[in-house]
């Protein structure tokens, strides 16, 4: 130990294997709900990477889509993008529907999902709206 440490190698040992304990969050491991063969598929489903790619990509070419407005554009287009904006509504409610019943209350326990929910929400009243 030289003249400058404040501490043993011991009190840095130790800190570091705190400062590791405090920045690691355990991963939460559900269980399929086992009364109802259904609600286990649509949890196995949302489960699975696919589906969350699946869900990753409609998002981002959905947000490219809305941009895809101007000045002065064609009616087709207009009409091409509500289109495309009520598939994607019918994407996003489908992943809630699978993720509440799959899930079920704890759904509504992850900011994520909530936010999801909402934007689902969101989009009827958009489309509502239009109408």
């Amino acid at each position: 130990m030289g003249g400058n440490d404040l501490l043993t190698d011991k009190q840095k040992e130790w800190i570091e294997t705190r400062l590791l304990v405090l920045r690691s969050t355990p991963i939460k491991k559900l269980k399929p709900p086992s009364e109802n063969r259904f609600r286990t598929l649509m949890f196995r489903i949302q489960e699975r990477k696919e589906f969350e790619n699946f869900i990753f990509v409609c998002i981002i070419i959905n947000s490219l889509i809305l941009t895809l407005k101007w000045y002065m554009q064609p009616p087709e287009v207009d009409t091409a993008t509500d289109i495309i904006n009520y598939l994607f509504t019918f994407i996003f409610t489908l992943e809630a529907f699978i993720k509440i019943v799959g899930l079920g209350k704890i759904y509504f326990h992850e900011t994520w999902n909530i936010f999801d929910f909402i934007v689902v929400l969101g989009s009827f009243g958009s489309i509502y709206a239009a109408r």
